[in-house]
């Protein structure tokens, strides 16, 4: 695994620390069960990510599906919906993609409601982490790790701009 790449995992682990502590902070504020499964999300992602160049395979993509899990279960509205969080999937990484892409298209279908130029960003930050999973997966264009792991930060990157500024300790 090359330096950059290393620095990369690291830098979206740190950012995905933050968006934890954003969504814990606006919790604390708002008492919102979306904010605090949103947090304890953020923070497996986090860690799954820090651990990737450790053991990616075992410890790094099934940290980060429980982190997407959380995610997707902090959109769900109803638990005529969680049916669809069962279906079987093979690989951890299918498991965390599916459960990210999900969040994505919950967040565009409340982009769709409220047309707000905020949730416009989540939606692209959110469908830029889903595509980057999609193509560690399978990458069937042949796309290097570097650029795949470049667009999962630069999601992150647009999710954390999302919170910055707006939630206080």
């Amino acid at each position: 695994m090359s330096a950059l790449l290393l620095l990369i995992y690291l830098i979206e682990g740190l950012i995905s620390i933050a968006l934890g502590t954003y969504a814990f902070m606006a919790f604390r504020t708002f008492k919102s069960a979306t904010m605090r499964l949103s947090s304890i999300a953020f923070y497996l992602v986090a860690a799954g990510l820090i651990l990737m160049p450790v053991a990616p395979e075992l410890i790094g993509y099934s940290l980060q599906a429980a982190g997407y899990f959380f995610l997707a279960m902090s959109h769900l509205k109803s638990v005529k919906q969680a049916y669809f969080l069962f279906i079987p999937l093979v690989a951890v990484k299918s498991i965390a993609f599916f459960f990210v892409f999900y969040a994505a298209v919950e967040t565009m279908i409340f982009l769709f409601q409220e047309k707000k130029a905020t949730t416009l960003i989540t939606t692209l930050a959110l469908y830029l982490i889903a595509a980057s999973l999609y193509l560690q997966i399978f990458n069937l264009f042949f796309v290097s790790a570097m650029v795949v792991q470049s667009a999962q930060l630069l999601g992150f990157v647009l999710l954390l701009t999302q919170f910055v500024g707006r939630y206080h300790a």
